[in-house]
């Protein structure tokens, strides 16, 4: 089905006022941004363009935006970014990309103890030194020297005289401009060094003259004095040492039979050996026990078919953060309810579900997955768990197996449960579970607390350390 008349009509018109738009914004001076214009004013603006940058330090912080007279001075309008701050004793200049560049306006920002100005304020600017000007005046000099020259080359003598005095003279610069490039970097050097050569002198001169004012002749005597008596105990020093080294090269006394003996030294090399291997041990140790983690896990369950509501109590414990144990006892009831026909007690509830059941299970994390086996609800079973967002692991799928030998109309169904839980804080999730899927099909709904026990964990680690020593 095609547009309608309308329709394209339409759709020219959008297209006409988009490219008009666009056309406006890139021809007319827009701009998107906040900023402000200051006026400034010279005396002479020649080759300054509209929309020339205004620049500082080399950066672009605006653009100028009209140029015209007043007073019969040079008034420029330059707009600034709304974020930079131009103060009262700023200065303004013309200045260009090169010798005969694109002209810019050069802005000193002034100093922030000045009064920042506001829209529409005023600044006197100083005007530039004309390109044209400087070579006016220097043809000007040029044409003077010329005909004082000339002046002078009526004389034959005296016009041989001045060219050979120009000719050594251009002679002699050129000499000296190459042994200035040739040993300008060695003098810089030079004089740098001496600098600093200087200064250092200059602080040691300063040290000695503190050193030596605040030194009487008697403390130096003294000194002297007592370098001798510290020289002659140093002898007496080094001399008994001398002793000692030779007693103990000779192997007398403890320390000379340790150093000869051989085996005395393998054995002390072993029993080094032993300690450095009994604290690897305990080290390792003292980390396990630090790093035991136990948990209080427990489970309030509420099943919509039977709208029964059971309770399982159990203890979590995590030796190592990939691994755990997990103990519990499940469907707590404190005695198990009579037939109201035979009087025979229940073993199981409503829900086929058995009192007082107990779960051991094994557990290990593979990165976001979970599996686990051993004994739940008082059968062997296995299961597996898969947190969906590994960075915030709140959100977990699981399920689980176990009762394979049930019988349900003759036929063998194990019972399956498939579930999510979400962590709302850290001690309390909220868990849905459908609940014996071939079988029962009954939804459950849990409140879980998971509370760590600190004393738990150190309690089991300081039973393993006392088993160790015994």
């Amino acid at each position: 089905m095609g547009l309608s008349q309308e329709t394209k009509v339409g759709l020219l018109v959008l297209i006409s006022l988009i490219i008009l738009g666009a056309a406006i914004f890139l021809v007319g001076d827009f701009r998107l941004e906040r900023g402000y214009t200051l006026k400034i004013l010279f005396n002479d603006v020649s080759g300054l363009q509209v929309r020339a940058p205004v620049k500082t330090a080399g950066v672009q912080i605006g653009a100028i935006t009209k140029v015209d007279l007043s007073g019969g001075k040079a008034q420029v309008t330059v707009w600034i970014k709304g974020k930079l701050s131009v103060f009262s004793d700023a200065r303004a200049t013309i200045a260009s990309t090169g010798l005969i560049g694109t002209k810019y306006l050069e802005l000193y920002l002034g100093t922030k103890t000045a009064q920042p100005l506001k829209e529409g304020n005023l600044l006197i600017g100083i005007d530039p030194v004309s390109f044209d000007k400087i070579v006016n005046e220097g043809l000007k000099g040029f044409t003077d020297l010329a005909e004082a020259v000339k002046s002078f080359t009526g004389d034959k003598d005296m016009k041989e005289s001045l060219q050979k005095i120009f000719t050594n003279f251009s002679s002699v610069l050129e000499r000296v401009n190459t042994l200035l490039s040739a040993k300008n970097k060695n003098i810089n050097n030079i004089v740098d060094n001496f600098e600093q050569f200087s200064g250092r002198i200059n602080q040691v001169a300063i040290k000695l003259d503190d050193l030596t004012g605040s030194i009487s002749k008697e403390d130096l005597k003294t000194a002297l004095d007592n370098f001798k008596s510290i020289s002659a105990k140093l002898d007496t020093a080094l001399t008994s040492l001398n002793n000692i080294a030779a007693k103990i090269e000779g192997g007398q006394g403890t320390l000379g039979k340790l150093v000869n003996d051989e085996q005395m030294a393998d054995e002390v090399k072993g029993t080094v050996a032993s300690l450095r291997g009994a604290s690897d041990d305990a080290k390792k140790l003292l980390a396990r026990i630090g790093g035991f983690k136990t948990y209080w896990d427990y489970n309030l369950n509420r099943n919509s078919v039977d709208t029964l509501t059971r309770s399982d109590f159990g203890i979590r414990i995590r030796p190592k953060p990939d691994k755990f144990y997990y103990f519990a006892v499940n469907n707590l009831k404190s005695d198990r309810p009579a037939d109201l026909v035979t009087g025979a007690t229940l073993k199981y509830d409503q829900g086929n579900q058995k009192y007082n059941s107990f779960t051991a299970e094994l557990g290990k994390d593979f990165g976001p997955f979970t599996l686990y086996g051993g004994l739940i609800k008082s059968t062997g079973g296995f299961g597996a768990g898969w947190r969906l967002f590994p960075a915030n692991p709140r959100l977990e799928l699981y399920s689980e197996a176990f009762r394979f030998d049930r019988k349900v109309n003759n036929q063998n169904k194990a019972w399956i449960n498939a579930g999510a839980s979400y962590k709302l804080t850290k001690w309390l999730n909220v868990k849905v579970n459908y609940e014996d899927a071939l079988e029962q099909k009954a939804v459950n709904a849990t409140m879980n607390l998971y509370i760590e026990d600190d004393d738990i964990a150190y309690f089991l680690g300081l039973s393993g350390l006392s088993s160790l020593v015994k």
